[in-house]
């Protein structure tokens, strides 16, 4: 993918942002948590990359579209009754034939021992397992998903001792 104007949502430690800078992207990254956008914007410093504070269901008030938009473990954080407003806000921000790439955790990931939803203590934060079903029906009437597949993402140190997280990784295309 050549490099374009990319939105990092849910950005956290900024650690992908930084990383899609220094490949050459123009990067916004956003998160709800405004100690992480100021740790962010203290710790890194290059033209390409910046930081804000944003509600990820309401990504419309950044009044900008991106080529490219990261959620690299975020959606799995959104509550079901808002995943169709959060691929709306998605596409607000996004033209047709922009790329999204969206990683959350599969409804097969082991941690949720079946459930559908699983408490994270260490990170106060609620996260769900999502079906590729799911994801389809949350998506599909704003992007062409171009592909949609399960794969492992590191080892259980938060969670638990062993094992791996399996998560869905979404390759979308804004219609």
């Amino acid at each position: 993918m050549k490099p374009g104007k990319t939105l990092d949502v849910g950005c956290g430690l900024g650690n992908y942002a930084k990383y899609l800078a220094s490949n050459g992207f123009d990067v916004l990254g956003v998160d709800f948590s405004q100690k992480a956008v100021e740790t962010n914007q203290n710790k890194y410093h290059k033209e390409n990359l910046k930081f804000k504070t944003c509600d990820a269901l309401n990504l419309k008030s950044l009044d900008t579209k991106f080529d490219f938009v990261l959620d690299i473990s975020l959606f799995h954080h959104i509550k079901p009754e808002d995943r169709k407003k959060y691929a709306e806000s998605l596409a607000s921000v996004t033209k047709s034939g922009s790329k999204v790439l969206v990683c959350c955790f599969s409804d097969s990931n082991e941690i949720f021992e079946g459930k559908s939803e699983l408490y994270g203590l260490e990170t106060n934060t609620v996260m769900y397992a999502l079906s590729k079903e799911e994801i389809t029906k949350t998506f599909e009437n704003q992007f062409e998903i171009t592909e949609l597949r399960e794969f492992e993402f590191g080892k259980l140190t938060k969670f638990k001792q062993s094992g791996t997280k399996q998560r869905n990784l979404i390759f979308m295309m804004k219609k």
